[in-house]
């Protein structure tokens, strides 16, 4: 489960955010794509004990092209997932002077993935601080067909700035009870701290709570892939699932061997013509295709160019490569193996920035054997 430190190790606040994000993310008057057909929005909202129904997008604004531009490095696979409409209501908000609306909804059977903004009618943020609003660490998410709050892993994947809103983009996923088709959730933020940067005071708290349920009316089943290929490996283990979507590969195994974590040294897909696409979990030795290394930035999933030349960077959309001059077609920001008796699992997560398209998947490669996912 990640924690409280380990999510402070991958943020570096900076005044180019907040430029980078104004450039990128333009305010348009919102045209929806439904059944890959243009329609208009129409705003509907229905008050009830607190409880709403918006079209995404219809009251922040945000045009879904470049919200799949900045978070997903111009990706249209999950943009393409998310609700059209969202149901949720603010079940309890004790932070004073902050609203909170839910923007934007994706879920498969494997992850969900919800836009949180934060606003206040004042100049609320400090643009030298980065204001985070962190999950409830006991109690992240709560299963209403269930009655209970259920174990998850979660992932801030990135924010906009400016000083009366924030933007938040939450991936949960590992979740220990299935996803289901018209369920609804919860999902609870214990704590706001806006967190300094260099030569700055000490960060600063918020003591609060906001529980916001929210409801799964689709599940986007087109972005996901389930196998059970009961593959014995010669290590003796059985792969008896595999699962992929566009942020994560689950595998799971039965048998005495351990997941290694290294996988770049055993684990690979394999196109819909055959060809083995190769994972790259390194950030430091990734170049552009004239052999410029490339820096990551890990708050907002942007590719920039180094050295800097300019005072923000420049963005970078285009093939990356390793330092041999190999195309990496994927890379993945951690891997979680796992071993309780004879159950082994491996959890892969990939960066949000190359998100994958598992249209294009046939197989995976896994200890140099081929295993069919269709």
């Amino acid at each position: 489960m990640n924690n409280y430190k380990d999510m402070l190790t991958e943020i570096n606040p900076s005044k180019s955010n907040e430029l980078l994000a104004d450039s990128v993310v333009e305010k348009t008057q919102i045209i929806k794509r439904r059944n890959f057909r243009n329609t208009f929005v129409v705003m509907v909202v229905i008050v009830a004990l607190a409880g709403f129904t918006i079209t995404a997008g219809a009251v922040s604004g945000w045009d879904f092209s470049a919200l799949a531009r900045y978070f997903f490095g111009g990706s249209q696979i999950a943009a393409e997932g998310m609700h059209d409409e969202i149901s949720y209501t603010i079940i309890e908000n004790t932070f004073e002077d902050l609203s909170f609306e839910v923007t934007g909804l994706y879920a498969d059977d494997m992850a969900i993935m919800l836009s949180i903004e934060v606003s206040s009618d004042e100049p609320f943020f400090d643009g030298d601080y980065s204001f985070n609003l962190w999950p409830d660490m006991k109690n992240i998410l709560f299963d209403h067909s269930l009655d209970k709050w259920v174990d998850c892993e979660w992932q801030l994947s990135g924010f906009f700035d400016s000083v009366y809103k924030q933007t938040f983009l939450y991936k949960l996923y590992f979740i220990d009870e299935t996803i289901l088709e018209g369920n609804e959730y919860s999902i609870a933020f214990s704590r706001a701290e806006f967190f300094s940067g260099i030569d700055l005071p000490g960060n600063r708290f918020l003591q609060g709570r906001v529980e916001i349920k929210f409801a799964i009316d689709k599940l986007a089943l087109m972005n996901s892939i389930t196998a059970t290929p009961d593959f014995q490996l010669d290590n003796g283990n059985v792969v008896n699932e595999i699962k992929v979507n566009p942020f994560n590969i689950f595998i799971f195994a039965e048998g005495q061997t351990h997941f290694e974590i290294d996988v770049c040294n055993y684990l690979s897909l394999v196109d819909i013509d055959g060809n083995e696409i190769k994972l790259h979990g390194s950030w430091d030795d990734v170049f552009d295709k004239d052999g410029r290394l490339l820096r990551f930035k890990t708050i907002d999933g942007i590719i920039t160019v180094l050295p800097l030349l300019e005072p923000f960077g420049t963005v970078y959309t285009g093939p990356l490569y390793d330092e041999a001059g190999n195309e990496v077609i994927f890379l993945y920001r951690g891997v979680n193996a796992r071993s309780e008796d004879l159950q082994k699992s491996l959890i892969v997560e990939l960066l949000a920035y190359n998100v994958l398209d598992v249209n294009d998947i046939s197989a995976i490669i896994l200890y140099g054997e081929k295993i069919p996912l269709r």
